[in-house]
């Protein structure tokens, strides 16, 4: 940690009471705290920059960092809590393409994509893919090379025998979400705040809005910016942007665990529905819904930041702390670099998009086939630490990742 920044979290630490130490509650206080304070000063002083007092913090990431920023700025015009996912805005879109080739235009880039994770793209529930699959023999955990996806026939004949069906819901869910940004009150110029990476949402309510004549002018304010997409907005990252993406890869290889510190204790939202006059979201099944232990850790690490935020928005030593990104490199430095105490704080944490998968490798080295360990590794939204929960010793695993990802 830069001197001022491990000088304050010394300090602060040193307010609490034994009793509330948690080995969960520590690591919220001691990484994840400084990461949300950093973040949340330099929105704080960007919105101010811009003039902007209409904020939205999109679920389920935005959940911390609204909690965070009305600790800071607890007189703030006007902040809402809102419900988006990449599902429920870019579903909006499909029906408005030409065939599938088309259809893909508003997925994220991964390595491999399963039937399962393109059927949710779509627009399919869990319940709605597993009636699919079983209809029409697909197996959903087929991985498709995303290199040859435009050209790939099982994904084609995936949307050939729904294509229909896909416009249908598409066409609905866009009534519904024009129904749903009225009821929020999203219109004239706005702040959307979210942990970002690529832009996907912010260019798909730009789209939407566009389509539907909407007067919405949008600025995002993030984590990370690096957009694949072309944003008409501005569109800015704390801790890297499009001009300057020296943290970027910093950030990445931790990606998954960043999002689960910030996430809310919800399913990602699905989609809309009018209920008694009013468009509402609904939302998928949360994927630790039955697990109290799990629930309990992440409500320890996030009780955990957020007490710190309180603490250190009153020390004066923070105004010592020249870059704000400084705030940061504690949780960054984490993910890069894991402890093996690390890995194992998150080894029981897993993703659920289309199919589930685990942060860190849930066996040993031995027990893998050559072709199993690779397929995992690059599914992981943890490499460095799917690494050291392999190998477990000293290694220079984000140089291995670096290496890979360029």
């Amino acid at each position: 940690m830069k001197n001022a920044v491990a000088r304050t979290v010394a300090r602060e630490s040193g307010k609490l009471t034994s009793k509330e130490r948690s080995e969960y509650f520590n690591f919220g206080f001691q990484y994840f705290g400084p990461f949300l304070y950093g973040f949340t000063k330099w929105l704080s002083g960007r919105l101010s920059e811009e003039g902007l007092t209409n904020v939205f913090f999109f679920s389920r990431d935005g959940y911390m960092m609204q909690k965070a920023f009305e600790l800071l700025e607890p007189d703030f015009p006007k902040t809402k809590y809102v419900y988006f996912s990449r599902k429920s805005l870019r579903q909006s879109l499909l029906w408005k393409c030409d065939g599938f080739r088309e259809s893909l235009r508003y997925l994220t880039y991964e390595n491999f994509i399963s039937v399962g994770r393109l059927l949710d793209y779509y627009g399919y529930g869990e319940t709605e893919r597993n009636e699919v699959a079983a209809q029409h023999g697909l197996d959903l955990t087929q991985d498709l090379p995303w290199n040859t996806l435009s050209d790939n026939e099982t994904a084609k004949q995936v949307y050939d025998l729904l294509a229909s069906d896909i416009a249908a819901k598409s066409r609905e869910q866009y009534d519904l979400l024009e129904g749903y940004l009225d009821a929020i009150g999203m219109t004239g110029k706005v702040a959307i705040v979210d942990i970002g990476w690529i832009g996907s949402m912010q260019y798909a309510l730009e789209e939407f809005a566009r389509m539907s004549g909407r007067d919405l002018t949008v600025s995002g304010f993030y984590v990370g910016m690096n957009p694949e997409n072309p944003i008409e907005g501005l569109a800015e990252g704390y801790l890297y942007n499009k001009d300057d993406l020296a943290l970027r890869k910093s950030l990445l290889c931790f990606f998954g665990g960043l999002e689960k510190l910030f996430q809310s204790l919800e399913g990602s939202t699905d989609g809309y529905v009018r209920e008694n006059g009013t468009v509402v979201p609904t939302c998928a099944a949360y994927e630790y819904e039955g697990d109290v232990r799990i629930r309990r850790f992440i409500k320890e690490w996030q009780q955990g930041a957020l007490d710190f935020v309180a603490l250190a928005k009153d020390d004066p030593y923070t105004e010592k702390v020249q870059d704000l990104r400084d705030w940061a490199m504690p949780l960054v430095e984490f993910g890069k670099s894991p402890p093996l105490w690390g890995v194992k704080l998150f080894s029981f944490f897993y993703n659920v998009d289309g199919t589930k998968q685990y942060f860190v490798a849930q066996k040993p080295l031995w027990k893998y086939h050559p072709k199993e360990l690779v397929h995992d590794l690059s599914n992981s939204v943890w490499k460095t630490g799917f690494m050291k929960s392999v190998l477990k010793v000293p290694f220079p695993y984000f140089k291995i990742y670096d290496i890979l990802r360029k």
